[in-house]
């Protein structure tokens, strides 16, 4: 795994850097992408707040809430499969729900990766969303 912005992931969050101000948004927010972004406030702090990777040796505690995160996913996924077998039919409206609740959990947990620390209250929805650096692949 490559390091913040090194990555042609982070290349496509960020927009090209030859750009300067590529605008996107994140969580609800409209935020700028290359240089500026880079030397922004947001940045600094994530750029405290994240590791390239946590390990369970150096941060329990984060290495705890992002594998709870995976755990809990894992959890409903199990249950949400064994309640399908048994109706043996899909109401879409459930199903919505509960997929969307498992994804907030595996969203945090990418979320969480690379975090020193836990995140505070007021970035749970933005944890709980589909990372913008994360694509599906398969």
């Amino acid at each position: 795994m490559t390091a913040i912005g090194k990555s042609d992931a982070s290349t496509q969050v960020y927009g090209a850097a030859a750009t300067g101000l590529t605008p996107f948004c994140r969580g609800g927010r409209s935020v700028y992408s290359g240089e500026a972004f880079r030397r922004s406030r947001m940045a600094r702090r994530w750029a405290d707040r994240r590791l390239s990777l946590i390990e369970k040796k150096t941060h329990p505690e984060s290495w705890a809430y992002f594998m709870t995160e995976l755990e809990d996913a894992q959890e409903h996924l199990a249950v949400l499969i064994r309640e399908l077998h048994q109706a043996g039919s899909v109401d879409g409206a459930e199903l919505s729900v509960d997929l969307g609740h498992v994804y907030a959990h595996l969203n945090r947990a990418w979320y969480r990766h690379r975090l020193k620390t836990d995140f505070p209250e007021e970035e749970w929805k933005e944890a709980s969303a589909y990372p913008s650096d994360l694509h599906p692949v398969g």
